[in-house]
């Protein structure tokens, strides 16, 4: 994968994120929303790493918005 495929995933998980995150004030549940997304960008970034052992992990979480 390229630079270009890990910006487009963090570009998709992004607004769930900011969604969740603007949530989280009214709506308790979206913490949970919010803990599913961050054990899916970890399971991504583990997988990612295996397929680019250069790979920025704090990058791309950062790029995701967490």
């Amino acid at each position: 994968m390229t630079r270009k495929d890990y910006e487009l995933i963090a570009d998709v998980v992004k607004p769930l994120v900011k969604g969740c995150k603007d949530l989280t004030e009214d709506n308790p549940e979206a913490y949970s929303y919010l803990s599913l997304i961050r054990e899916l960008v970890n399971n991504l970034s583990d997988k990612l790493v295996e397929d680019n052992p250069r790979f920025d992990r704090s990058k791309f979480w950062k790029a995701c918005g967490l």
